[in-house]
């Protein structure tokens, strides 16, 4: 790994309020950090499955409509300010979004995610394969969704799979950025 670049920029988009840890991370590893706000300050709880939480009722709230325009108004600004933005959330992209990516992209997805299905991964990777951009999808066995920023760190698979998908990113960073 060598040294990000001053322009480096990571746009990080979670749920959870424990991406700011992971956010920090990658802040740590040299890389300037954003993490816009898109559930309007009710971000969801490190463990998504306490009782009463309700996932679909978030993103009901903070559906596309709300959030597209803070994702565009912050890659915009970090574009104008630093050059270069990252940004991904695979799960809720539209083909076309990602038949229109002008640069390398990196996923990382977890087994059973049950927001990036197999299937998903399927489509993503058919349509990967159409656009002239070199790209990398590395599955995680044994996580499910956030397995990167939520997940038990008293499993040993569940510790590899966060710590692998860090490293994971960070090098890819500093091959491409």
């Amino acid at each position: 790994m060598h040294a990000p670049s001053s322009l480096s920029t990571l746009l990080l988009l979670s749920l959870a309020a424990v991406s700011m840890f992971l956010a920090d991370s990658f802040a740590r590893a040299g890389y300037v950090t954003v993490m816009p706000d898109l559930f309007g300050g009710v971000p969801a709880p490190g463990d998504i499955n306490v009782p009463g939480f309700n996932t679909t009722e978030l993103l009901d709230r903070r559906s596309p409509d709300v959030t597209d325009p803070i994702v565009a108004n912050t890659i915009e600004y970090i574009h104008t300010k630093l050059g270069v933005v990252f940004a991904a959330h695979p799960g809720l992209l539209q083909s076309s979004e990602i038949l229109a990516v002008e640069g390398p992209v990196a996923v990382a997805a977890g087994d059973h995610d049950n927001l990036f299905t197999a299937e998903l991964r399927n489509e993503l990777e058919a349509l990967l394969l159409m656009v002239a951009q070199p790209y990398q999808v590395s599955l995680y066995s044994g996580t499910g969704h956030g397995f990167a920023v939520r997940m038990d760190l008293n499993d040993p698979q569940q510790k590899f799979a966060k710590q692998e998908s860090f490293l994971q990113a960070v090098r890819w960073f500093g091959h491409f950025l």
